[in-house]
């Protein structure tokens, strides 16, 4: 994958996995404590897997992608998962 696609491809997922990760944080209050977590196991999987078969390989080709929430050198656009979230909150109220 060149950079550009990886660079690409790296911020979808970091904001797909942003997405996941507010959905389960809305979720804690409609859940029993049990079922919530059986919630967050299920979807800690899918984003160790989404971490180990795509942002990895991404970060260890391109190690100057890696952000700083991850301890590397990348700043990403704050705004780009400001955005995600407010979408985020706008879906949960659709469905509610």
């Amino acid at each position: 994958m060149d950079k550009a696609t990886a660079k690409k491809t790296a911020l979808i997922v970091l904001q797909s996995n942003a997405l996941l990760n507010q959905y389960l944080m809305d979720l804690e209050g409609d859940l029993e404590k049990n079922e919530y977590k059986k919630h967050c196991e299920k979807f800690g999987k899918v984003m160790a897997e989404i971490y180990l078969e795509i942002l990895k390989p991404i970060w260890d080709e391109y190690p100057d992608l890696l952000p700083v929430e991850m301890d590397g050198n990348y700043q990403i656009d704050q705004k780009l998962f400001k955005e995600i979230y407010e979408f985020a909150q706008g879906q949960s109220k659709k469905y509610s």
